[in-house]
């Protein structure tokens, strides 16, 4: 055999145990993954002290994430033990960065994205204390701030919002594309089988969305729940609207989209109260009635609004509309 031979055939069996040990090492780093996923801690350990991996060849960042989302994400305040566990065991392995993206699912998640979908501020501290940034904008994701605005008067309130900006979270500055919010699907919204968000219809035309615009969309969007809680949502949304209205310039027509999406914001459920899913309410609220008098009151075709209505038969609607014009007279 000639030496050329004798080393091609060194190569390829050298190729071939390369391959295995390869194959080997992911097994026992798949293992060892498993191990800490049930918090068999002494487990795991078995395959860092005895060599099979080394701390090197575990993504801390990723395996915490991971763990955390798919085997304590149903209850944080219940397993706050086993997550402080956990990041103390794989944060001994090797830096914990919760800012960086990791995989979930069928593509990749931001954590601080994850949190501010319902949990609670009480929760997301401890991660706030460990370093995760509530103010993360990376250009593939949306920032936190849109899934905590459409929780705004359901899990958040104003409490909650004012926690958020405390402990970082940029609230008033930022803008949305009308890409992103076209393209965004939550939950937490109602509507099948989209779940998404209800734009102008004249989106084609919109550039950049601010707070404010971003607000009354969410409030003209239909979220999960029953009447009552939708009621009180658009209670806190609209509270919140007229608090901050006069900081921006609104980008499109605010009271023709609410009185388009909303069927509640009728002149006929003016000062109505409703029993029923555990309580009573008003499904046109009174903080509602006065948002949307307002945007009446300054609105440059008004007349033309009033005549839709009365054209529709909605005769409580128009002379609602018809007497916001007559005072501004």
């Amino acid at each position: 055999m000639s030496p050329i031979a004798v080393v091609r055939g060194a190569l390829a069996a050298a190729l071939v145990f390369l391959g295995a040990s390869a194959v080997q090492s992911n097994d026992n780093l798949d293992a060892f993954e498993q191990f800490v996923a049930v918090a068999n801690y002494a487990d795991a350990n078995f395959y860092l002290s005895n060599g099979f991996i080394a701390a090197d060849d575990v993504d801390s960042s990723q395996l915490f994430k991971t763990v955390l989302v798919n085997a304590y994400g149903d209850n944080l305040s219940a397993n706050a033990r086993d997550i402080e566990q956990l990041y103390a065991y794989l944060s001994g392995l090797g830096p914990i960065d919760l800012n960086t993206p990791f995989s979930c699912g069928d593509g990749d998640c931001l954590l601080v994205d994850w949190l501010a979908h319902g949990y609670r501020t009480n929760e997301i501290a401890w991660f706030v204390s460990h370093g995760l940034d509530l103010n993360q904008r990376l250009p593939e994701f949306v920032p936190a701030t849109l899934p905590m605005i459409i929780r705004l008067g359901g899990v958040y309130g104003m409490k909650e919002l004012n926690w958020f900006v405390a402990n970082g979270m940029v609230l008033g500055d930022e803008t949305y594309s009308i890409e992103e919010l076209l393209n965004y699907r939550d939950g937490n919204i109602d509507g099948y089988p989209y779940q998404s968000l209800i734009v102008p219809d004249n989106f084609l035309n919109l550039g950049e969305q601010n707070l404010l615009d971003v607000l009354v969309i969410t409030l003209a969007t239909d979220m999960r729940g029953n009447a009552r809680d939708q009621a009180r949502r658009r209670d806190v949304l609209c509270s919140f609207i007229t608090y901050a209205a006069a900081a921006y310039t609104p980008s499109y027509d605010y009271l023709r989209h609410l009185l388009q999406s909303v069927d509640e914001f009728r002149g006929k459920m003016i000062g109505r109260q409703v029993r029923g899913d555990g309580g009573v309410y008003a499904p046109f609220p009174t903080s509602c009635v006065l948002l949307v008098k307002a945007m009446a009151t300054s609105h440059t075709q008004l007349e033309q609004i009033t005549s839709e209505f009365a054209n529709q038969g909605d005769v409580p609607t128009a002379s609602w509309l018809l007497s916001i014009q007559q005072s501004r007279n």
